[in-house]
């Protein structure tokens, strides 16, 4: 799991919605705004709240295949 994902994880866990994948929530960020390095902890929850929206709009198999074309397989 990407440093990335970890946080993605903990605030899911603070959300209450760790069942999504942090994958997705990366990838939805990333379609929007490619690198995520410059975010400061305001934006990212912002972004992180908007990746969930987008999340809930789609379906599961749509949700993977965009973190798929944005950052590769999953690995286990």
């Amino acid at each position: 799991m990407s440093q990335y994902e970890k946080t993605i994880q903990a605030e899911l866990a603070r959300r209450g919605r760790p069942e999504v994948s942090p994958r997705w929530v990366e990838a939805w960020i990333r379609l929007e705004l490619g690198v995520l390095d410059w975010l400061d902890k305001a934006r990212w929850r912002r972004e992180v709240r908007i990746a969930l929206e987008c999340i809930d709009a789609s379906t599961a198999e749509d949700n993977e295949k965009l973190a798929t074309s944005l950052m590769g397989p999953a690995r286990n």
